[in-house]
């Protein structure tokens, strides 16, 4: 109880700050959790409203933590959490402060997908004047008397130790050389196989626990459908074990396609008669470059809810992020809960989500 109240306490101080910061930046401020609620004032969940010039409203967010860096799960909670405060901005996006560093990668991804800003220790350092020593002083105070790196010093450290296997660069490089591999395949259908080549070794990369036994181009045993990739379900990871016992699943497809312009209805369609429920293969990842545009989506809406057939799509933007999440995983290691927490799946899992919660009756 008394370390909880000492997280409070400072939870409490950080916000102040924070506050002082936005004023600095011309807002004027009102702090939720110092002021009692009046006529004029209502009881709302968010720390800070924040105002500026023309009309501007900027619901804040603050989250205090005792961690140094922000994992993914964390911040998809805080992410979602923060999106709810939209009704209330003007001009503006909801924004969402952490006391903590973030992956530049996970944040961008994060501001994306909730479509919110979002501040961490770094970005708030560099935006305080006077309010920048009290800063250093309270973050000092996380770490033993020593601040932690800025985001550029830590992007630019580099280990050269002989002997050692994998260094966080080499991590770093894998997602990284895959990215470059992706986007160097151009769209169209002379590329076709390069594209699969390419997905499957992200797919291998970022899903190498949990998919096993991949088959490429398999056949049907009637030989009128193939599909792409085919793997085998691992269900030791709570999301593939749900998952698959959701939707009765042994296996999970995923489709490649290396269209130039955004995948409609008719390759829904197609894909969609590779899928059977009662051969457990209801699952299938569609794989393209650009996102789906609204009628393919919506003849996914009409799979699930007839058949119960999930397609998911991926284009190449969430590849990449999925890829970024990988390395940070990664390079954070730590154990086995902390390496959860930072796990790609929570990107895929948030796609799922999305379009599940979005689908009409």
């Amino acid at each position: 109880m008394q370390g909880a109240a000492i997280i409070s306490a400072r939870g409490f101080e950080f916000e102040k700050l924070v506050g002082e910061v936005l004023q600095e930046q011309g807002y004027r401020v009102t702090v939720y959790s110092f002021e009692a609620p009046s006529r004029d004032k209502p009881i709302l969940d968010f720390d800070i409203l924040a105002v500026g010039e023309n009309g501007i409203k900027i619901p804040v967010e603050v989250k205090f933590t005792s961690r140094d860096r922000v994992s993914i799960a964390m911040l998809r909670d805080a992410g979602a959490k923060t999106a709810r405060w939209k009704a209330h901005a003007a001009n503006a996006r909801p924004l969402l402060v952490y006391g903590a560093v973030i992956e530049r990668s996970i944040r961008e991804w994060a501001e994306s997908e909730f479509e919110i800003d979002i501040w961490d220790r770094d970005i708030l350092l560099t935006k305080s004047k006077r309010t920048s020593a009290a800063l250093e002083q309270f973050f000092q105070g996380d770490s033993d008397g020593k601040p932690d790196p800025t985001y550029s010093e830590r992007e630019n450290t580099k280990e050269h130790v002989e002997g050692v296997k994998v260094s966080e660069a080499n991590i770093r490089a894998r997602g990284e050389e895959l990215i470059e591999t992706l986007r160097a395949v151009p769209s169209g259908k002379t590329s076709a196989k390069a594209y699969e080549q390419i997905c499957q070794a992200v797919i291998d990369y970022i899903f190498v626990d949990d998919l096993r036994d991949v088959r490429s181009q398999k056949r049907t045993v009637d030989g009128l459908n193939f599909y792409d990739l085919i793997y085998r379900v691992r269900p030791t990871h709570p999301f593939w074990a749900t998952l698959t016992r959701d939707f009765r699943a042994r296996v999970v497809l995923f489709e490649c396609k290396n269209y130039g312009k955004p995948i409609g209805p008719m390759q829904v369609f197609s894909t969609e008669r590779y899928l059977s429920v009662s051969a457990l293969r209801p699952i299938c990842f569609v794989l393209s470059r650009k996102p789906a545009n609204n009628h393919a989506v919506q003849a996914a809406y009409g799979a699930m809810r007839e058949s119960g057939k999930l397609l998911v799509f991926l284009c190449d933007e969430d590849l990449e992020a999925m890829l970024r999440a990988k390395d940070f995983q990664l390079s954070e290691g730590g154990s086995a809960d902390e390496r959860e927490a930072n796990d790609p799946i929570e990107i895929l899992d948030q796609k799922i989500y999305d379009f599940i919660s979005a689908m009409p009756r």
